[in-house]
């Protein structure tokens, strides 16, 4: 039983012992939990990897053209996560088809009651900054499409606006055909954050950027409609759209007495 909610836990996406105690009807000691991760994780890794290869074969043996969803996440927020999961989905087919986990060496100490300590390593496979794992981890995606021979039907990639991704395609031939898509979700809180940055955090000014992401948001829709498939031309269709109901907001703000920290075109610049 102690076996099986190790597992348990770990695949619910539990790494800690904190989290395995909480789950746990009858914890057993932390150092032994540790030991059984040493053990049991890996095989899990490797079953989901033979399980993920055989899904890129039946499409490559299927043949027909498939759009991507891909994204990154770590174990916690900040610069210092030792863990990052990166995920290919297979739009049409809504299955995963590539999952790149990543992890630096973690070392831990543990003090018993009696007062002896067990020196705790779990080795990982990447060495480098936390930031830095996305764009390692899509690099190694984009490889596994490679090798198992679905990247040359590969239409149309979504994901966030990280830059890092062009970069990498740029440098592959065979990612040239690929068009590349952007997440709403993503766009939206990029621009939220980016005008709470430059409008500040006050009430007022937090419910006008809330406001303004939502219309942005629908200015891209709109545009999608009048220019599908260009993107040069829905990007000026978005501005267009966009700016000029946000002007009037502003202008009408500026008749009341109140005014935004910043100009309009530094807004239309983020």
């Amino acid at each position: 039983m102690d076996v099986m909610e190790t597992v348990f836990v770990a695949l619910l996406g539990g790494n800690t012992y904190t989290t395995y105690r909480y789950a746990a009807k009858d914890p057993i000691s932390e150092s032994t939990w540790y030991r059984y991760q040493n053990h049991l994780l890996p095989s899990i890794v490797n079953a989901a990897s033979e399980v993920l290869k055989e899904t890129r074969t039946k499409m490559r043996e299927a043949g027909g053209k498939w759009k991507a969803q891909l994204n990154g996440a770590w174990s916690h927020r900040g610069f210092k996560a030792r863990h990052h999961t990166y995920m290919v989905r297979n739009f049409d087919g809504n299955n995963c088809v590539s999952a790149i986990v990543l992890r630096k060496d973690w070392k831990k100490q543990i003090v018993h009651a009696d007062g002896t300590i067990t020196d705790i390593t779990l080795p990982g496979n990447y060495i480098g900054t936390s930031k830095g794992m996305e764009p390692v981890a899509f690099d190694m995606a984009l490889k596994e499409l490679r090798e198992d021979g679905i990247i040359h039907t590969l239409t149309t990639i979504c994901g966030d606006g990280d830059l890092e991704v062009d970069t990498i395609m740029g440098a592959h031939a065979d990612c040239s055909h690929i068009i590349r898509a952007f997440d709403p979700g993503h766009r939206q809180r990029n621009l939220l954050r980016a005008l709470l940055d430059v409008c500040g955090q006050t009430p007022f000014w937090k419910g006008i950027g809330y406001r303004i992401t939502k219309f942005f948001m629908r200015c891209i829709k709109r545009a999608e409609r009048h220019a599908p498939g260009n993107e040069e031309l829905r990007t000026h269709e978005t501005k267009g759209i966009f700016l000029g109901p946000v002007e009037a907001l502003l202008a009408s703000l500026y008749t009341k007495g109140v005014f935004c920290p910043v100009p309009l075109q530094s807004m239309a610049a983020v």
